[in-house]
């Protein structure tokens, strides 16, 4: 079917005011529907159009011959297209009797599940229309956004309830809809809701406020404290609107956005809070793909985390069972590897002599080494410093390096050093990876000659302690370096 016979049937099965146009401008049905028909004046959709128009695609582009990748994320979900479908309600009233509001969404959640996009519900007076609209997102495993109209507390707290069961991965509320005059004589009533009255439906709602913790890699340590100053900003505007549940995640990362590390962007909103006196406002976890190992949680739930939640350690351990390197199946693999992580971090409470992990959280019982004094005063407030070194510009640079590696056609090569031959050697040499045959140093005797060659040339360079220091039968003496 293409746009043409969808047009065609369109106009089988819609009312006298939609005209199923080639260019819907709201020409046609102006002063007669909502949304495109612009009901009053009946020329906002028009003008929207115009100045749509306006805009045009610069072709003028140099890129890879390929597919265009039009994938979206949004709230944790990874869409085929960036667009959805709206919510429409009275749709017997406004467009046809073909159809009602429960027969539409439920063709409407479904159609766009299998196509890779979501659908917002609609709502209305009926509750059967919010029954039938949550019970057709939950058969699509949850991909729909059920919009909630602001009625009095009691209806939305009933509706809330439907959405949840329904397993959406959010919910809508038009708080500032045209029609809201008209609605508060509607039962239940609606109206337009105050901020405290909005910040009661927020926390009805339960869901988390996600912060994106991705900045502009190719803008180096500038393009990493404005992101910096971009999520305090953010953070405090849901506070403000009613947020209590914060998560701190680096998903989502492409040739663009590249992880901020999880320690500096934990600590940095940790002491933010603290400065604007809201920590106790809200609960705050992290996802992060860079928590490896023991040491790293254990970082993080000291600054100020509440759970860490180390997606890409479980995604590779389960990786790694399903390729059988690990002997356990993928879902043991991530019951131990959680099992090894909390062991870990009580080990080192208890060495650290914290009982409860109420205490331990955000205590900072660390001391840095290695970051400068602006980092550690400003994102790292307290913290016992007593060794300098690396600002913003070199821990994005370090980001950078394995972003380059990952998205290595978007960037220009470049070494991190220059290499001499016959220069100074060093403990991290040049080898030559085809010579090592990359899966076993010393498969055969040419690559095994050459990586015992490689090994003695560092240790006569003097580039370990075992290269400087030569035994006798007394005592050890200093060989002279260089």
């Amino acid at each position: 079917m293409n746009y043409s016979d969808v047009l065609n049937n369109a106009r089988q099965c819609i009312g006298k005011y939609c005209k199923a146009c080639p260019v819907c401008n709201g020409v046609a049905c102006k002063n007669q529907i909502p949304g495109p028909g612009a009901k009053g004046v009946g020329d906002t959709a028009i003008r929207n159009y115009n100045k749509w128009a306006d805009i045009r695609v610069n072709m003028d582009t140099l890129c890879e011959n390929g597919t265009p990748d039009t994938h979206v994320e949004l709230f944790g979900q990874s869409f085929q297209y960036p667009f959805f479908a709206g919510p429409v309600g009275a749709v017997s009233l406004h467009y046809s009797d073909a159809y009602t509001d429960m027969t539409y969404n439920d063709v409407l959640v479904r159609a766009c599940a299998e196509n890779g996009i979501t659908a917002f519900t609609g709502d209305g007076t009926n509750p059967d229309v919010m029954t039938m609209a949550t019970k057709a997102i939950g058969a699509a495993n949850g991909c729909g956004v059920p919009t909630i109209k602001p009625w009095n507390i009691d209806t939305i707290k009933a509706k809330m309830e439907q959405a949840k069961e329904s397993g959406c991965f959010a919910v809508a509320m038009d708080v500032d809809a045209a029609g809201l005059p008209f609605l508060k004589n509607m039962t239940p009533p609606a109206g337009s809701k105050s901020v405290a009255e909005l910040k009661e439906i927020v926390a009805l709602a339960g869901k988390p406020f996600i912060v994106k913790g991705l900045y502009q890699v190719a803008g180096g340590g500038q393009a990493l404290k404005d992101r910096l100053d971009e999520i305090f900003q953010e953070i405090d505007e849901a506070i403000e609107n009613g947020a209590n549940f914060l998560v701190l995640s680096d998903r989502d990362s492409n040739y663009a956005w590249g992880p901020i590390p999880s320690l500096l962007l934990t600590s940095a909103v940790q002491h933010h809070l603290l400065r604007r006196h809201t920590r106790t406002q809200i609960s705050m976890v992290v996802e992060a793909g860079d928590v490896r190992e023991i040491h790293h949680v254990a970082l993080l739930i000291a600054y100020g985390a509440a759970a860490v939640n180390p997606y890409l350690a479980f995604e590779s351990v389960e990786d790694l069972s399903r390729k059988g390197y690990l002997k356990v199946d993928a879902e043991t693999a991530v019951k131990n590897l959680t099992r090894a992580l909390s062991t870990g971090v009580l080990k080192i409470m208890a060495k650290m002599g914290v009982s409860t992990i109420m205490s331990y959280r955000g205590a900072q019982l660390f001391e840095a080494v290695g970051l400068n004094k602006d980092v550690i005063d400003e994102y790292f407030t307290g913290t016992t410093s007593r060794v300098g070194g690396v600002g913003l510009d070199e821990l994005a640079e370090e980001v950078a390096s394995r972003h380059r590696v990952a998205y290595p056609t978007q960037w220009t090569a470049r070494p991190h050093r220059n290499l001499r031959t016959g220069g100074a050697v060093a403990a991290v040499d040049r080898i030559d990876p085809e010579r090592l045959r990359i899966c076993g140093i010393g498969s055969d005797t040419e690559s095994g000659k050459y990586a015992d060659k490689h090994d003695k040339r560092q240790e006569q360079g003097n580039c370990f302690f075992h290269g400087i220091i030569s035994p006798s039968s007394k005592n050890l003496h200093t060989k002279r370096a260089g």
